[in-house]
């Protein structure tokens, strides 16, 4: 009897370590998945931004314009390296507060929109 109650017990705790173990493997998927998302979310908002900067600057590479619209093309750049800039501060407050929580989007435009609130709002 002895035997059989030790090997229960055994049994137990391995299975229960198995499922911490497959607990921790979840976390670290959603915590990827979460990661993943982020990226994914930084990189469409630092396009967004870039492609003004590329395209007025080859405007501006041309020459063809009068000096109040090249003034207007490098002012575009300037908006938006500003935006870059502040988009990349945000993302670093972000990295240092440590507050990664994570949010199920269905779709990966609402974790775009829930990023650009905060944006809109400044």
């Amino acid at each position: 009897m002895p035997h059989i109650v030790e090997r229960t017990i055994s049994t137990f705790y391995q299975r229960k370590k198995i499922e911490e173990m497959e607990i921790r493997e979840r976390e670290k998927k959603v915590q990827i998945d979460t990661l993943m998302r982020i990226l994914m979310t930084l990189a469409h908002h630092l396009n967004n931004a870039v492609m003004p900067i590329i395209f007025s600057a080859e405007l501006c590479q041309r020459g063809e314009h009068s000096e109040e619209k090249a003034k207007s093309l490098v002012d575009t750049c300037l908006h938006e390296t500003q935006r870059i800039n502040t988009i990349i501060e945000r993302f670093e407050r972000y990295i240092e507060s440590g507050d990664f929580q994570y949010m199920d989007y269905l779709d990966l435009k609402d974790a775009m929109f829930d990023v650009r609130r905060p944006m809109e709002q400044d």
